[in-house]
């Protein structure tokens, strides 16, 4: 079945624009890339002992927001700020001082995270008893169920489908559920209702889940918004899209404006006693769209009286960062920080080039990711990583830098020269890089030397003529078309032919039909987790078995096989110790680096910004390194 993920928001051609008074200091450029100071620490509350309880926040973003009801939610900035406002789950990232403190995943709705049988396919939580609603009627069980039931109705679109997917539920022939959703009535319907009453039960204040294999991560799965509780009384169906019901610290007051905004106010009957993640500083949330970020961010910099309650939901430009990171005072209210997408390269295991185990190892060695990363804007906009995990999921391993030892094992013709040959790859730990004079960032000469020779060694072996052909596809755009040049030149200067092949539309769909595979060496990706767990991004794109079939690659763009690796990963899937887990994905992540199934080059980051009255400024690595608004305030 195909699986509905949370995503980046996609972006209106339409949009308003601020309008603000600007100092000329304001608007000049900042300094070169290589030599901004860091911008502020996105671990750092210390502020915070400065927050009083009150006052109005204003939040300013581009949107637009597609939905707020929670079942339908697909973009992770509104997911986010669903999660922290309104919409509760089952499970949530906790807030804290620190990023392995914000990486603990805690009850929220529950009372824990969930108690399995030895299975791991049954799990039982208990419901808070005191949560009440907007109304101030009293959360229940079977609000939790009703929630989850709407996953599975046909009016209810768009957001992640892990119920659908997961639930011990009977699928037709085509892979659809026998369920039909909380509105389906009939005869026809029945027994999909008495499925999902089995697969979803309540006693009390107990809630069961039955799930139809095992899912030792599932309480991560339950923290996004598709298991958020929905109230049946307040349920408009089709009609509900901006709709809100609360059992957060927060409710919508009047309608939500498309394209402008809406004001979130105090839910009475919320409170901090039954939650334990949200300290819901400010009396409201007034929220502000359709702002162009650049406008955003130099409103906030400029620091008007009417501005210094506003903090910025989307990051700010390149150019704006740089400029924040070059003034001490900006500095001190802005948080720079990984977002979770990772940018990587895929090697194509079909190209006669790439199946060769020493000119991957040369591809790797010959990647410039300090070249990348000046490129897409320096290293506020990203920052150099060698792992596809992002900073928020090597923060749950108790040592995020320990080596790994592979759990894989290589065919005969990759003799242990990846991991040799590559060995910047298989500690963790970037190629060293040089900077010209010109700004522009070259691999390090003995990199580029070893690089030449493995290169020449495996196109010997394969009988390829040097200088060896290199097709790199990508997703164009004028930031990526500059970033991939800048890559060539290494790649160049290593021995390889380039061909670059910029796609302007329909990307992943293009790279992953099975004609492609003929066309190019190596694939340009990204790819961002679902919740806080390597789970939601080593079997999405390395499993063969979910990917690999004859219409193409899946996401899988490489087609990477190794029956072992696919092995390992469902064991790892079945690992009921959080730790052991995260620890057993961590070795198959170190696997993949050292037989160069993908090249890792960078982890994005964003920069937000906040009026000088905004305390508590954090970004939640859990979160997609959103502004966490369960601690943000005003002083």
């Amino acid at each position: 079945m195909s699986r509905t993920r949370l995503r980046p928001r996609n972006r209106p051609r339409i949009r308003r624009r601020l309008v603000a008074a600007v100092t000329t200091a304001a608007l000049a450029v900042g300094l070169a890339a290589c030599d901004v100071p860091a911008v502020g620490d996105p671990e750092d509350t210390a502020g915070t002992s400065d927050v009083v309880p009150g006052g109005s926040l204003t939040t300013m973003s581009l949107g637009p927001v597609q939905t707020w009801d929670p079942q339908r939610i697909s973009a992770r900035g509104d997911a986010s700020f669903a999660a922290r406002v309104f919409a509760r789950s089952l499970t949530a990232y906790q807030n804290g001082p620190d990023g392995q403190a914000q990486v603990t995943l805690t009850g929220d709705l529950a009372t824990d995270t969930g108690v399995p049988d030895q299975t791991l396919q049954t799990w039982v939580f208990t419901i808070r008893e005191g949560i009440r609603w907007q109304d101030g009627s009293e959360l229940t069980c079977e609000d939790v169920k009703y929630g989850i039931s709407r996953s599975f109705a046909e009016e209810i679109t768009g957001g992640p489908n892990y119920a659908l997917a997961y639930l011990d539920i009977p699928k037709t022939p085509e892979g659809a559920s026998t369920y039909l959703g909380p509105y389906a009535e009939g005869e026809d319907a029945e027994a999909g209702i008495a499925a999902f009453d089995n697969a979803v039960a309540c006693d009390g204040q107990e809630l069961t889940i039955r799930l139809s294999e095992p899912v030792a991560d599932f309480p991560g799965m339950v923290s996004t918004p598709g298991f958020a509780a929905y109230k049946e009384s307040a349920d408009r169906g089709e009609a509900s899209t901006y709709s809100v019901f609360s059992a957060g610290p927060y409710t919508l007051s009047g309608a939500w404006m498309p394209e402008r905004g809406g004001t979130f106010v105090r839910n009475p009957h919320w409170s901090a006693r039954t939650d334990p993640i949200r300290l819901a500083r400010p009396d409201q949330i007034v929220y502000r769209e359709g702002l162009e970020p650049q406008d955003v961010a130099q409103v906030i910099i400029a620091d008007a009286p009417d501005d210094r309650n506003a903090v910025a939901l989307d990051t700010a430009p390149p150019a704006i960062q740089q400029q924040i990171a070059a003034a001490e005072p900006l500095r001190e209210r802005s948080v720079n920080s990984p977002n979770g997408i990772v940018d990587y390269l895929v090697p194509n295991f079909k190209s006669p080039t790439m199946a060769n185990a020493q000119i991957r190892a040369a591809f790797v060695l010959a990647t410039d990711r300090n070249a990348y990363i000046t490129a897409l804007g320096g290293p506020t906009t990203a920052e150099s990583t060698t792992s596809i995990l992002a900073h928020g999921i090597r923060l749950a391993l108790p040592n995020p830098d320990q080596p790994a030892e592979p759990t894989g094992t290589a065919p005969p013709q990759d003799p242990e020269t990846p991991e040799d040959a590559a060995s910047d790859e298989s500690d963790d730990t970037p190629a060293p890089t040089q900077t010209s004079d010109d700004g522009t960032s070259t691999a390090d000469v003995s990199d580029r030397e070893r690089a030449a020779e493995l290169l020449a060694a495996g196109a010997a072996e394969e009988g390829i003529e040097t200088p060896v052909p290199l097709r790199v596809a990508y997703r164009s755009s004028p930031t990526m078309d500059t970033a991939l040049r800048a890559l060539e030149s290494g790649w160049s200067a290593a021995g390889f032919a380039v061909e670059l092949q910029p796609i302007e539309e329909d990307y992943f769909t293009t790279i992953s039909a099975a004609e492609r595979a003929d066309q190019t060496d190596v694939f340009w990706s990204n790819w961002a987790a679902d919740w806080n767990s390597a789970s939601t991004v080593l079997p999405p794109l390395f499993d063969s078995r979910l990917n690999i079939s004859e219409a193409g690659s899946g996401r899988n763009y490489g087609y990477f096989v190794d029956a072992n690796v696919d092995a390992a990963m469902s064991a790892a899937l079945a690992i009921a110790d959080p730790e052991d887990r995260e620890q057993a994905w961590f070795d198959i992540d170190t696997t993949l680096r050292s037989r160069g199934a993908y090249v890792a080059l960078a982890e994005r980051k964003s920069t937000y910004v906040a009026g000088s009255s905004v305390e508590g400024l954090t970004t939640h690595p859990a979160l997609g390194g959103t502004v966490d608004l369960a601690v943000i305030g005003l002083q």
